[in-house]
């Protein structure tokens, strides 16, 4: 199954019945008097429309509702944000949401854009914290490098002194006490 691409079909029935102040049917009437066929999502049914579509409508529209000054009293679509474009499904989940809250499109993309600033600016705040703990590392392994060559020479030297010791442990043992506090060596 194909899914609705947000990019080509941006806008639902529901928002252009919003941003033209008609109810569906009109616009579905304004879509056959404009010669637009919008695009049906299999799964569900609902109508999309391309931003083209949306222009052309908001053209044909303008005739009947004008004022004397020729200026509409309607409401400016925002484009579609292109950073916060998703799939179809949670697209159009959110905008039914939006909906119920009463926030319009550009409403979404402020949030959308807030959260995406914020999440940068954590993650920045979080690196420079994570880079100022680390800094000092380099230095505590360099240092117990150092530690770890300084302690393998001196048990080496140790070894080395022991071995001597015992040396001399056992050329001391082969002198015996003879009399009056002299000694003798016994091979």
């Amino acid at each position: 199954m194909n899914s609705v691409s947000t990019e080509s079909f941006p806008y639902t029935i529901t928002y252009i019945c919003q941003v033209l102040g008609m109810n569906e049917a009109d616009v579905l009437a304004l879509c056959q008097k404009a010669g637009i066929q919008p695009h049906r999502e299999e799964s569900t049914g609902r109508l999309f429309f391309r931003l083209r579509d949306l222009e052309i409508l908001r053209n044909s529209n303008k005739g009947p509702q004008s004022g004397r000054n020729g200026t509409s009293h309607m409401v400016q679509a925002p484009m579609p944000p292109q950073a916060s474009l998703e799939p179809a499904k949670s697209a159009y989940a959110s905008m039914q949401k939006s909906a119920a809250l009463g926030m319009s499109r550009s409403d979404l993309s402020n949030i959308v854009e807030s959260v995406s600033n914020a999440k940068e600016e954590i993650l920045k705040d979080l690196s420079q914290l994570l880079d100022d703990k680390l800094s000092g590392l380099d230095e505590v392994v360099v240092e117990l490098i150092r530690s770890k060559s300084d302690n393998d020479a001196l048990r080496e030297e140790l070894r080395k002194m022991e071995e001597s010791r015992n040396q001399y442990q056992a050329e001391l043992s082969k002198f015996k006490p003879a009399a009056f506090g002299f000694y003798r060596k016994e091979s």
